[in-house]
């Protein structure tokens, strides 16, 4: 038994020293008082004074370092020094504690308080004596603080003896969450915790919990719990709890909700009552999720230099409804430039609260540079997360011509003969002659039309000799429009030659269409409609370079890009009936006849004298046994047949 006391009395110095060095380890709270003023009346609002006070806080009354020892600052009213008494320790938190030499204090505020019953029925049972106990004739006050970066807010009550300025802290109400982000869906956690002074009489009346909801002045109860005989009160809420256990064994009332929504959002109210007391803590809850990004179109997009795009960024199932929205554009070279927020939509709310907005952006429009293309991000900026959404995109045309799109485009070359006979050509290449070049191409171009009355053709036949007329020939026929010889080719391969090679190119293609069209539908009917354009075709494009280089260029690009089979089949097919038959009808020169010379004019005689010379030699015009009908109709065939010609001026 003695060396049980021994240890006892051990134990017991052990702890006061402890405490003795907990208390003188609390702060000096720098407070306002703040009350109304007195005289003040009529409905109209009570006005407030406010004075400078200080809290001197120990854990235990019989501690060292009493107030005789301490002094306040001169320009503190000595009735507004308080020396408090709190063994919960709660007001030694080091949220309350500022580093030495910090401008940031924690907020304290002090105010009278007055003892009342509670109104509510899960708080009611709390009083039902109809006589107030006169432990609670004292001088009553109540502290709010919050510490500092919103790591601590508390509510204290305390209880001081008349005019004695040495309050005692009764019930303390705390968070260590001020205030709580979380995503849709998430479990939220809102912490509440409180401590009662089991020495207080009013400890043993009981106790009760209540959590309410505010949101731009609406509100509604969330929770209430009657600690003194264990019951829920009724509430519409759903996916609230309580950790009861917790609350009676640690004073752990934490509001636990399941599945965070966006109707969460707005401030939460922890109160506890004790018998004709209560304290109270806020917590603000903001329910952020960032949103969703979807562009259209999604694929990836080619432009031609000029022309523009309408893209389209919608951003749904965000919340709260802030959100700023914008576009980018990343060239080739990975610089970045802004291309502003674009036309932007208003807010729509779904039904589970998450908000929709959308933003239209034109590119390529009013000049606008986009280089050799690159990547369009629509980005949106959210409180709850930045997300971006990307599209590619390709400017054709945007450089200068190389040799496969000189071959393709439109092959114009000035051919000159050299002095030793060999043919040199001269391509020229830069963007600024082809267009001069171009244009010139196309104003000489003359499309003789059907409707035409009077055509007017660009060369004709002559019943003449070959030799007179050859000159008046070269000068009104023009050059052909594509290149009758390749430049990478010998000189010397007949038209016949090309013609094998163009049709061996022509079977590679068709081969190649023909593996990556196989599993459409469509495929075997776009192949043959592609043979019947190839076997229309003219055997002079067909035996010519021009249309070695189309094949070739459709051959190599679809090579390329296999999933635009179509497009190269398409492109070859319109070619081919640009060059069909029908449409390209070649002049033929009529073979040439030997002159013979005219009869002597007849000699004025009797009128048998020219029958006496037998008859006359036969001259071009010979007498028609034909209607007047069928000569116009012959005429107007013969006029249709040269209609569709397209007479091509080269300038050298």
């Amino acid at each position: 038994m003695t060396n049980i006391a021994t240890i006892y009395k051990l134990s017991l110095v052990a702890f006061t020293y402890v405490v003795q060095v907990y208390g003188t380890s609390c702060p000096v709270l720098e407070c306002w008082f703040v009350q109304e003023k007195s005289g003040r009346g009529g409905g109209f609002p009570a006005a407030m004074s406010q004075e400078k006070s200080l809290i001197y806080v120990r854990t235990d009354p019989d501690s060292a370092g009493g107030e005789t020892e301490r002094r306040p600052p001169a320009d503190i009213n000595p009735a507004r020094v308080y020396y408090v008494t709190d063994p919960g320790a709660s007001l030694c938190s080091s949220s309350l504690q500022p580093p030495e030499g910090s401008i940031k204090k924690p907020q304290c505020e002090i105010n009278p308080f007055l003892p009342q019953p509670a109104m509510v029925q899960w708080a009611a049972p709390l009083t039902d004596s109809a006589h107030s106990p006169i432990y609670l004739q004292a001088d009553w006050f109540s502290a709010s603080l919050q510490g500092l970066d919103g790591q601590l807010t508390m509510s204290n009550v305390m209880r001081s003896p008349t005019a004695a300025n040495k309050p005692n802290v009764i019930l303390s109400v705390f968070s260590r969450t001020v205030s709580v982000r979380s995503r849709l869906g998430a479990q939220v956690v809102l912490d509440c915790g409180f401590w009662v002074d089991p020495s207080s009489p009013l400890s043993a009346g009981g106790f009760s919990v209540e959590w309410r909801y505010q949101f731009r002045g609406k509100g509604r109860l969330m929770l209430a719990y009657d600690g003194k005989n264990d019951r829920l009160a009724q509430t519409m809420e759903k996916g609230a709890e309580l950790d009861i256990p917790a609350v009676h064994q640690t004073g752990n009332a934490s509001l636990i909700l399941q599945e965070a929504e966006v109707r969460h959002s707005g401030t939460y109210i922890c109160t506890v009552y004790l018998p004709y007391l209560l304290a109270q803590v806020s917590i603000d809850l903001e329910i952020e999720e960032p949103p969703s990004l979807s562009v259209s179109p999604p694929t990836p997009q080619m432009l031609f230099p000029g022309q523009s795009l309408s893209l389209q960024c919608q951003a749904s199932g965000f919340a709260p409804h802030q959100l700023e929205m914008r576009w980018e554009f990343t060239g080739a070279d990975g610089t970045v430039r802004p291309l502003g927020a674009g036309r932007m939509s208003g807010h729509r709310q779904g039904s589970d609260g998450t908000f929709t907005q959308s933003s239209w952006l034109e590119v390529g429009r009013d000049g606008q540079d986009l280089a050799d293309g690159g990547e369009v991000a629509c980005v949106a900026v959210h409180p709850g997360g930045t997300r971006r959404a990307h599209i590619a995109l390709s400017v054709i045309g945007a450089k200068s011509p190389t040799v496969e799109d000189s071959m393709a485009m439109v092959g114009v070359a000035l051919v000159k003969r050299s002095k030793t006979g060999r043919w040199e050509f001269q391509v020229k290449t830069r963007p600024s002659d082809w267009m001069a070049i171009v244009s010139g191409v196309m104003d000489s171009i003359v499309i003789l039309d059907d409707d035409e009355d009077d055509p007017q053709p660009c060369s004709s036949t002559s019943s003449s000799g070959a030799r007179t007329n050859e000159k008046a020939r070269k000068g009104s026929c023009p050059a052909p429009t594509h290149i009758t010889q390749s430049p990478f080719a010998s000189s010397k391969k007949e038209s016949h030659v090309i013609q094998l090679e163009n049709q061996r190119l022509f079977d590679e293609f068709l081969e190649h269409c023909a593996t990556h069209t196989k599993d459409c539908t469509e495929g075997p009917a776009v192949m043959a409609f592609l043979k019947a354009k190839h076997s229309k075709a003219s055997l002079e494009f067909l035996s010519s370079v021009e249309f070695r280089n189309t094949v070739g260029r459709c051959l190599t690009r679809a090579q390329s890009c296999r999933g635009r089979t179509f497009v190269y089949i398409n492109e070859l097919c319109t070619v081919l009936k640009q060059h069909a038959a029908k449409k390209r009808q070649n002049l033929v020169t009529l073979p040439q006849q030997p002159e013979t010379p005219s009869p002597p004019p007849p000699m004025p005689g009797p009128a048998g004298a020219q029958e006496a010379q037998g008859p006359a030699e036969p001259t071009e015009e010979q007498p028609s046994t034909s209607t007047p009908e069928e000569e116009e109709e012959e005429k107007k065939k013969t006029a249709k047949a040269s209609r569709r010609q397209v007479c091509v001026r080269m300038h050298a």
